[in-house]
């Protein structure tokens, strides 16, 4: 149960931090590289990424949004020695102001983590999302684009 309670508590540190655009703690989380798929959403193939590349491209746009927030339930935890997977259901808000529709989208998946263990911390070696549908106000994500090439 001490490893069912850790690998818990570190996805949600990794998705608060994330929320708090807190790249130091997000850092912390990470093995050296990760390999990050967000395939079903972007369509573009998962890469191999050092944890400051994941953060640098989510700080570029994270912080056009007036507000994010990740929501993540019913995890589920398999441990096989030094490795594990934790499985989550997950939402993503986007919030911005003044848009032309509600300013909110609402992203719904599920994840996927892999995890090491390395020098008896448990780190992020993989995420995967896996996309299931989007609501709300599409021009969200545009106007997060725009902001972020000082366009808006």
């Amino acid at each position: 149960m001490q490893d069912y309670h850790a690998l818990c508590n570190l996805v949600s540190k990794f998705f608060a931090a994330v929320d708090r655009l807190d790249w130091p703690q997000v850092w912390s989380l990470m093995a050296e590289t990760v390999r990050l798929d967000y395939r079903s959403l972007t369509g573009q193939p998962a890469e191999l990424l050092r944890p400051q590349q994941i953060t640098e491209a989510w700080g570029m746009m994270m912080p056009n949004y007036d507000a994010i927030h990740h929501q993540i339930g019913n995890l589920i935890v398999e441990v096989e020695g030094d490795e594990a997977t934790v499985s989550c259901h997950g939402m993503a808000s986007h919030f911005i102001k003044g848009t032309s529709g509600s300013g909110h989208q609402l992203i719904v998946g599920t994840y996927t983590f892999r995890l090491v263990r390395q020098d008896k911390v448990w780190r992020i070696e993989e995420m995967t999302f896996h996309f299931k549908f989007a609501a709300g106000d599409h021009t969200v994500g545009e106007e997060a684009k725009a902001r972020s090439s000082g366009v808006s």
